[in-house]
């Protein structure tokens, strides 16, 4: 059931992030139109916010924010594929953290990804919040002292993968039983 929700999601971004004009012939069939005829679409919204904080080991909490992201061509293409193909990749779950330059459109890995200190890439917990709108959550617990961190990012596999989205903020350092907790909160919903 979630692999059928996930494509229909994948199919409602696709529609938002490539709509394609559409024309209605004598029959009644739908053809691409790429001219200046009566165009029928159906727009749909996309929206993503990631939300950060910080909880020392003290308890003290520091609020990074939430904020919008980029989503990567690399991700595009991901979507591209699973909705067009029906290709076996893997769904967009898990996140990472960096201390590196600020993801773009074009990245395709995470620049100065973490990969050790109790910080490395992980499965985020999936959270249903209603019809077009679900959530990926994780909470690191840094096992090292002094380790920068400034950006993460959603892939699809465990290592290397498709870098669907990114985003930056700006650097924190975290020591030794400090936590860092993120989520990813994406929508789609009819304009």
């Amino acid at each position: 059931m979630r692999g059928k929700i996930l494509i229909a999601l994948l199919v409602a971004l696709v529609v938002l992030l490539f709509p394609m004009p559409v024309e209605i012939n004598h029959n009644g069939v739908g053809e691409i139109n790429q001219g200046n005829a009566k165009k029928i679409t159906s727009p749909l919204n996309y929206g993503a916010v990631v939300c950060i904080k910080i909880i020392r080991a003290d308890g003290t909490i520091e609020d990074v924010g939430c904020s919008g992201n980029v989503v990567t061509e690399a991700g595009l293409n991901h979507i591209k594929y699973l909705v067009g193909e029906g290709a076996s990749s893997e769904a967009v779950k898990y996140l990472a953290l960096g201390n590196g330059s600020a993801p773009t459109i074009s990245s395709t890995y995470l620049d100065n990804e973490i990969t050790n200190c109790g910080l490395a890439r992980a499965e985020g917990t999936y959270t249903s919040n209603g019809v077009g709108n679900w959530t990926r959550s994780k909470t690191w617990t840094c096992t090292c002292d002094g380790v920068y961190v400034n950006t993460t990012a959603l892939f699809n596999a465990t290592s290397g993968g498709t870098m669907f989205a990114g985003y930056s903020f700006s650097t924190r350092i975290l020591y030794e039983n400090d936590q860092l907790q993120e989520s990813w909160t994406i929508w789609i919903s009819e304009s």
